[in-house]
């Protein structure tokens, strides 16, 4: 009798304990209510309104939005049709032909005549200064071997007179595009805040940008041509951009500095561009170059 008694609690107290344990769970794990037609609507109306937008989102990679831009909506000072090519090569915002670099991706047809902005003119001198009209390639500001690496938080940093880029424009560049006589014409410019370097190629800082390019109302934005896009997916593996025409991408702007960040000059979807400072990476190779001479006019 006394064992059927101890069955009889031990069943009310298991009894017991799994009442307690329903209760919890019922109270603090209730599923949840569905949702009304009302909410799936809006959700729906959501989803519809995001899929638009990614439709116009310019693609992204590594920081350089690529978008198809129409030529003629980058727009320069018009200069009246027939003007004197002496006169053109004095104008602030006319476009000259001087070198050549390719251009069209069609190596079998040579390269192609390099069209420059003229962003300033010094009658004392007798110079004018040029930046090239499109962004003519892509490359990092300083190379590094992204194979080897393995924290993106400390790499190497870099001025601008030891960096890869100033070496390729004075170099490579600098004896591909310029014949012996165009070579004779440029004249080699100091660069700032130095007393003994110079450059015979080379690209604007954010003060140039400002005082050459905005404060003469030119366009910040600039396309880029069908080599230096292919030149770009060659170098950095990056197969998913399909182009029939010319793109608008992010460029460089120099900094002396000896930092892993450096200037530039950001051209975000369809509007005007405008300078980031310290805003790049300078080993990121999805950034592109707009070469700056200075040509001697007599």
């Amino acid at each position: 009798m006394k064992k059927l008694h101890v069955i009889l609690l031990f069943l009310i107290i298991a009894a017991a304990t799994v009442a307690v344990t329903l209760t919890i769970v019922f109270t603090f794990y209730r599923p949840a209510k569905p949702e009304s037609t009302e909410d799936q609507s809006t959700t729906e109306e959501e989803i519809t309104e995001e899929d638009t937008e990614s439709e116009t989102t310019p693609l992204t990679f590594r920081g350089s939005h690529f978008v198809f831009v129409p030529e003629d909506e980058i727009t320069l000072p018009e200069i009246p049709e027939g003007t004197p090519k002496e006169t053109l090569w004095r104008t602030i915002g006319s476009v000259v032909s001087f070198g050549t670099y390719e251009q069209d991706n069609n190596i079998g047809n040579g390269t192609e005549s390099i069209e420059w902005i003229i962003i300033d003119v010094d009658e004392e001198a007798d110079t004018v200064l040029l930046i090239s009209k499109l962004c003519l390639d892509f490359m990092p500001y300083h190379y590094v071997d992204l194979n080897n690496v393995y924290d993106f938080t400390n790499l190497p940093g870099s001025n601008w007179i030891n960096s890869s880029l100033r070496e390729w424009l004075n170099n490579t560049f600098y004896h591909l595009s310029f014949s012996a006589e165009e070579k004779g014409k440029m004249i080699r410019m100091n660069l700032e805040n130095t007393l003994s370097d110079f450059d015979n190629v080379t690209i604007l800082t954010k003060k140039e940008a400002e005082r050459y390019i905005v404060n003469n109302k030119l366009p910040l934005e600039a396309n880029t041509t069908p080599y230096a896009v292919t030149h770009h997916r060659l170098t950095t593996g990056y197969n998913g951009l399909e182009y029939e025409t010319t793109l608008r991408v992010h460029w460089w702007l120099r900094n002396n500095k000896n930092s892993d960040d450096t200037d530039y000059v950001e051209c975000p979807g369809n509007t005007s561009g405008r300078i980031v400072e310290d805003g790049a990476s300078t080993w990121s190779p999805a950034m592109a170059v707009r070469p700056v001479i200075k040509v001697k006019l007599s």
